[in-house]
C-alpha cells in the first residue's frame, strides 16, 4: 500500500495559540491514512497510544465544533480590513453554533455547554458597547440584521 500524498509535518498544540488544538487535530485527520499505515507496518516499535476508529470520529466531531472559533479568530485578528463591525454578529453565530442539539454525542454536548458558559462569561457586556453596535449597523454586510 502506498500513499499518493506529499509528506507533511504534523502540527503541534501551542498553549498560547487559541486555534492550535483545532489545527493540530485537523492535521492529524489529514494524515490519518499515513498514521494508520505506519501503525500497521511499524506497530511493534510504537509505544504511544493506539488511535481507534472512535478516536478518529471524536477528533472529527471536535474539529467541527472548533472550526467556527478558528474562523472567528482569524477574521477578528486580521489586519487587512476593519473587523469591529463583525464582533457582534460573530458572537451571535458562535453562541448559536455552541447550542447543544439532541443529536450531539454526550462528550460534544458537555464540551459545547462548558465552552458556551465560559465564552458567555468572557463576553458579558460586549453587546452593550455602543461603538460595536453602530459599526455593525453601518456595515452593509449586516444590513438585514
Amino acid at each position: 500500500m502506498t500513499l499518493e500524498s506529499p509528506l507533511k509535518e504534523l502540527q503541534h498544540d501551542v498553549p498560547t495559540c487559541w486555534n492550535s488544538v483545532c489545527i493540530m487535530m485537523q492535521s492529524l485527520l489529514q494524515a490519518k491514512a499515513a498514521v494508520i499505515q505506519y501503525m500497521l507496518k511499524f506497530g511493534s516499535n510504537y509505544k504511544g497510544p493506539i488511535l481507534l476508529d472512535s478516536d478518529w470520529e471524536k477528533m472529527s466531531k471536535y474539529c467541527e465544533v472548533l472550526e467556527l472559533f478558528c474562523q472567528a479568530t482569524v477574521l477578528l485578528g486580521s489586519e487587512k480590513y476593519v473587523s469591529c463591525s463583525s464582533v457582534l454578529p460573530l458572537m451571535s453565530a458562535l453562541q448559536k453554533h455552541m447550542t447543544v442539539h439532541d443529536d450531539d454525542p454526550g462528550y460534544i454536548a458537555r464540551f459545547k455547554s462548558a465552552t458556551l458558559d465560559d465564552f458567555q462569561r468572557r463576553v458579558t457586556g460586549v453587546n452593550g458597547v455602543e461603538v460595536l453596535r453602530i459599526a455593525t449597523a453601518l456595515d452593509p454586510r449586516y444590513r438585514t440584521l
